[in-house]
């Protein structure tokens, strides 16, 4: 186009026409404008680098929590060691420690070597039921009870030992009670006569009769010997 004009311009002055200088600048200046106007604007070729969108979902980190657990408190029976004796070292009842330890056929039978585990103070057991001496028929002397008394008659071979003993410890009064918190003819304290089964025949020791006492002493006397009865024991030469 500016060529085309130019030569316009050329070809005036060629044929004599006469254009005023100024409106010749003019018009050559209003044309370099127009060109200059014409002329396309010039594209940029870098193209603008755009950041990539990170379009994956957020991880969210979950922190797992493994509780403590704790090793089991385990004993190993001693010479002389009774449940309620191993339970009141650790805080517990003899009942608790044999519902913890299915290996245990009687609360009144345990043996030195023995492995024990002691339960946790807030631990939910298994109520085991207590094993109950197995019935026999008496045979000759009436059997003594009472009332409340299981009517379970063990068998006894050394009754006089222990009569000699009750005689020196009671007077040979098997249902005595003085309030002392000594009970019976043996005169056993309540955690005694129930750590080593007395239960099963009564409440208390001078609630079950003379041949369930022995039972319960001689089941004592099996792991402790006769130190539980230190003064009698001593004056009838049994310790």
């Amino acid at each position: 186009m500016k060529k085309a004009l130019l030569g316009a311009a050329v070809i005036l002055a060629v044929t004599g026409l006469s254009l005023q200088s100024k409106r010749v600048y003019a018009e050559v200046t209003t044309v370099a404008d127009i060109v200059q106007i014409a002329k396309p604007v010039k594209q940029s070729s870098e193209k603008s680098e755009s950041k990539p969108v990170d379009t994956a979902p957020a991880v969210t980190q979950v922190q797992v929590v493994v509780p403590e657990v704790k090793a089991p408190v385990m004993i190993e029976v001693a010479s002389g060691d009774t449940l309620i004796k191993i339970a009141e070292a650790h805080g517990t009842t003899y009942k608790r420690i044999f519902d913890a330890n299915p290996n245990i056929a009687s609360p009144n039978i345990i043996n030195p070597g023995d492995q024990l585990r002691i339960p946790e103070p807030d631990e939910v057991l298994e109520d085991r039921v207590l094993p109950v001496a197995t019935p026999v028929a008496a045979v000759g002397a009436a059997v003594r009870s009472t009332a409340t008394a299981s009517a379970v008659v063990p068998v006894i071979t050394d009754g006089n030992v222990w009569d000699a003993l009750a005689a020196c410890e009671s007077g040979g009064r098997w249902n005595v009670n003085t309030g002392n918190d000594y009970y019976g003819g043996l005169q056993f304290n309540s955690g005694t006569w129930l750590g080593n089964g007395g239960g099963a025949y009564a409440e208390r020791a001078d609630l079950a009769s003379r041949e369930q006492q022995i039972d319960i002493a001689s089941r004592v006397a099996a792991g402790r010997g006769f130190s539980p009865w230190p003064a009698c024991a001593r004056k009838l030469g049994l310790l």
